[in-house]
């Protein structure tokens, strides 16, 4: 019987006009976001939202690179939202 596949986060991304907008994960009641990366204003940025000090989502504009760094540290959905 083979292994179950790895929980992962989900993840949809969206190309608005000069704009890439990724997200992964769940944003769960109570996670707070910070940007880590960039800044709003410039429409350059990533955030991320934690859940008890566990990052759970992030949300990202126009930083692809960055972003797929932080998405591979996401707690899977099922973990998070337990």
């Amino acid at each position: 019987m083979p292994a179950p596949a790895p929980l992962t986060a989900p993840y949809f991304w969206s190309d608005q006009y000069e704009v890439r907008i990724q997200v992964a994960g769940h944003v769960a009641p109570g996670a707070e976001p910070e940007v880590v990366e960039g800044d709003i204003d410039s429409r350059s940025f990533t955030a991320v939202y934690r859940r008890e000090g566990t990052p759970v989502a992030v949300l990202s504009l126009n930083q692809p690179k960055f972003f797929n760094r932080l998405r591979r540290t996401l707690v899977p959905a099922a973990a998070a939202v337990s």
